[in-house]
């Protein structure tokens, strides 16, 4: 049904969101207007900081400590949303608009089963008998595409993968049947097939009535799922209309800037921020030289909650050149992470051997690793994890940098302040905390730190998930220009085929613990070999054959 034949579920003018400061009021939202029809999807995209998830959570009473929130009309199912008592927004949130945010280790209790979280969610807004709870969980569980329900029930949050994560909130919103879904970066971080499983399940839910406020940086992903697309710079919606529409012939200039740094295949070897001109090429490796970094026979096991043992990476091998990059792809749980975390030295092997410059890495133990550990350092999928929650930006920075205690010096500042402009966050920050930050600013934060020490080896585990796409466009030129000036090889772990292939040289392919592919990047998005692999790059678009 055409969007303007739908009868409106949700309706907003003027809505206008400011946040309490030293210096007054800062307006984060400046007047926004939205209708979302039943059954409808309306998808809402712009830069981080834009303020998108601003206009989402001020529309169930969440939009934080110090805000203000008004606006000439706001109405959910024709009773207003705005006045209500903190009584009243309980009873709407879950039952009538559901959530699903961007953060999953943030938003799930780290000291509670993830059978417990979802359990909570039909506990409170569902009339299931007590003795019917756990097959309710589990079929939720199950209805989001998490293998084996009953034993992802039994874990806590951090010993699941951060696809399985945001899947199990999924579950938790999904608990009650709302009448809308606002979700919040829904598939940030998940594999393209988890990611189209999820889509298909948005689809599922949208056939069913569902309405769908859909927040989101990826236009892959606006492109399969919304009707409408409103596109937001500054606190405002510059531009709004059906999704072909805006995507295909933007009038605005913001969204042809917007889409112009979504890379592409044509686009490999090219600048993504600026005029698409050739970057330096990485570093050839000396003839004869050794391999910056060897992984050979690496195995990992984990113990499962019922006793068992659990194979997370069995007899991993690959190598990495100096000023290389090294892509990792794989589905949500198939042990990209723990390769990161063994190459970390942040857990030890069950057997194998991990070396840097020909000396051995892993196993080993912290002491005998500190002299060297600025020579690898981590791009996290979860930065406010990483961080600690009472330090400043500036503080974070200059502890990558080995100034904990010289925070305060001119030249460290100016270093941070450098590091930071890097990035493209702005002095400004400098004071805030982590959680005063939006999801694209953390991770910024977070490379920044990485950067710090001028590394041999960065980790990235999905270092641009969390990044909308004119900010990922900087970090990935930065990342060339990195490998180019100072030989920094990267290990990239990544859900997303267009950004592996754009900043890969050679990629590996990990299925079930084991890698089962590897090569040149363009030689085996061309012609996968294994079966895994082919599933993996389904769909994916790239320049002919015989293309340079």
């Amino acid at each position: 049904m055409p969007a303007a034949d739908r009868e409106p579920l949700l309706v907003v003018e003027g809505l206008r969101v400011s946040y309490a400061s030293r210096h007054g009021r800062v307006p984060a939202v400046r007047g926004v207007d939205l209708t979302v029809g039943r059954g409808e999807c309306l998808a809402v995209v712009g830069e981080s900081g834009s303020g998108k998830s601003t206009v989402g959570r001020a529309l169930i009473g969440l939009a934080g400590p110090g805000a203000s929130v008004e606006a000439e009309r706001a109405e959910f199912a024709g009773d207003r949303l705005l006045g209500r008592s903190e009584r009243d927004w309980r009873a709407l949130r879950g039952a009538g608009i559901g959530l699903v945010s961007q953060d999953a280790l943030v938003s799930l209790d780290p000291l509670r089963r993830v059978g417990s979280e979802v359990g909570e969610a039909v506990r409170a807004h569902r009339s299931v008998p007590r003795r019917e709870v756990g097959d309710r969980v589990r079929a939720l569980l199950g209805d989001v595409r998490i293998p084996d329900p009953a034993t992802s029930a039994r874990q806590y949050p951090h010993e699941l993968s951060g696809g399985l994560r945001q899947r199990a909130l999924l579950a938790s919103a999904l608990a009650a049947e709302p009448a809308l879904l606002i979700a919040d970066e829904p598939t940030t971080a998940l594999d393209v097939a988890v990611q189209g499983e999820i889509l298909e399940l948005l689809a599922q839910l949208r056939a069913g009535g569902t309405s769908i406020l859909l927040i989101s940086h990826d236009l892959s992903v606006v492109a399969r799922t919304a009707d409408r697309v409103a596109v937001m710079h500054a606190g405002v919606f510059v531009e709004t209309g059906p999704t072909e529409e805006v995507l295909t012939a933007p009038r605005h200039a913001y969204t042809r800037r917007l889409l112009s740094a979504v890379p592409t295949p044509a686009a490999k070897g090219s600048r993504l921020s600026e005029e698409p001109v050739l970057t330096a090429a990485a570093r050839p490796a000396p003839v004869g030289s050794e391999p910056l970094l060897q992984v050979i026979g690496l195995t990992k096991t984990y113990r499962r909650p019922d006793g068992g043992r659990r194979i997370a990476i069995e007899d991993a091998e690959f190598e990495l050149a100096a000023g290389q990059v090294l892509g990792v792809l794989g589905r949500s749980g198939s042990g990209k992470s723990t390769i990161a975390n063994l190459v970390l030295g942040l857990i030890e092997p069950d057997r194998g051997q991990v070396t840097l410059s020909g000396r051995t890495w892993s196993p080993s133990t912290d002491a005998a690793r500190r002299a060297e550990r600025h020579r690898v350092q981590l791009v996290p999928q979860d930065p406010l994890n990483s961080f600690d929650p009472r330090y400043t930006v500036a503080e974070i920075v200059a502890e990558g940098l080995g100034a904990h205690g010289r925070r305060g010096t001119r030249r460290v500042r100016d270093r941070v302040v450098e590091l930071l402009g890097r990035v493209g966050i702005d002095v400004d920050l400098l004071q805030r905390r982590p959680r005063e930050l939006s999801g694209g600013q953390r991770q910024r934060v977070a490379i920044a730190r990485a950067l710090a020490p001028e590394p041999d080896l960065i980790v990235c585990d999905e270092p641009v998930s969390a990044l909308d796409m004119s900010v990922q466009a900087q970090i990935l030129d930065l990342f060339a220009e990195l490998r180019a000036e100072l030989g920094t090889s990267l290990l990239f772990i990544s859900h997303d085929l267009r950004v592996v292939y754009h900043v890969c040289d050679r990629v590996l392919v990990v299925d079930s613990g084991r890698i089962v592919e590897q090569g040149d990047v363009q030689e085996v998005f061309r012609r996968p070999q294994h079966d895994s692999t082919r599933a993996l790059l389904a769909g994916f678009e790239h320049e002919p054959a015989d293309a340079s």
